[in-house]
């Protein structure tokens, strides 16, 4: 299948081309969906303003559409209700870690892309159940687990949380 090229010739080469200091690239899709990229120079911004002018009307006259690129949608951010940070008074977030653990930080806590380290509050609450123990005597409160209660530990955490 041969395919047709169409060939634009000027009686200007690139060595006689004029400095273009003001420019703008329009990127569109033409009435039967064809993706085409336009760039109009000018040696001032007056002149690019009335050419882009008379150049859009075309567009719109012939029923080109402007391609619109899309970015990145932003993440709603879920909020908790009633729930403020204990150490700023901010409002808490909830979300997700990469492996899929759930939990709640400040809405003052920020990572930098830049310095790679976190800025602002740095409070998380990782929504778990918290076992609290004396890390110098775990043992010295005589709360230590018979080894049949490893087996159970769930049970044996509701029992110890029920007393």
């Amino acid at each position: 299948m041969k395919k047709n090229i169409l060939h634009l010739k000027t009686n200007m080469t690139n060595d006689n081309l004029p400095e273009a200091p003001a420019s703008v690239t329009y990127s569109v899709t033409t009435a039967k969906g064809y993706p085409i990229l336009f760039t109009l120079r000018e040696t001032s911004g007056k002149d690019l303003l009335e050419k882009m002018d008379a150049v859009e009307k075309v567009f719109e006259e012939k029923g080109y559409k402007p391609q619109v690129r899309q970015g990145f949608a932003k993440k709603e951010v879920e909020y908790v209700e009633g729930k403020k940070c204990p150490q700023c008074g901010g409002r808490m977030i909830k979300k997700v870690s990469k492996t899929g653990k759930p939990f709640e930080k400040c809405e003052n806590g920020r990572w930098n892309f830049q310095t790679k380290q976190a800025e602002g509050c740095p409070f998380v609450d990782w929504l778990e159940p918290k076992i609290e123990f004396n890390k110098q005597a775990p043992y010295a409160d005589g709360d230590s687990i018979p080894i049949e209660e490893y087996e159970n530990f769930d049970q044996h955490l509701a029992s110890i949380k029920n007393e």
